[in-house]
């Protein structure tokens, strides 16, 4: 397994999201990384509105932990 680099297309857009898939636990693992002043609930939201929009019935639950 290995992590998949996610930059969005949208300008107001700093930083990347890291994706990696876990086949035997059927979990979606993400990790922000922001850039300056970019905001990472930007690029969160836009990630979890595109699940949504097209995995609504596969989904289960979306769980997001805050950075300590």
């Amino acid at each position: 397994m290995g992590w998949a680099k996610i930059h969005s297309t949208r300008p107001d857009r700093r930083g990347a999201l890291n994706v990696e898939w876990d086949s035997d636990t059927r979990i979606l693992l993400c990790r922000v990384i922001n850039k300056g002043r970019g905001s990472p609930e930007l690029i969160l939201g836009d990630f979890v509105a595109y699940l949504l929009q097209r995995y609504r019935r596969r989904i289960n639950v979306v769980n997001i932990f805050p950075p300590e």
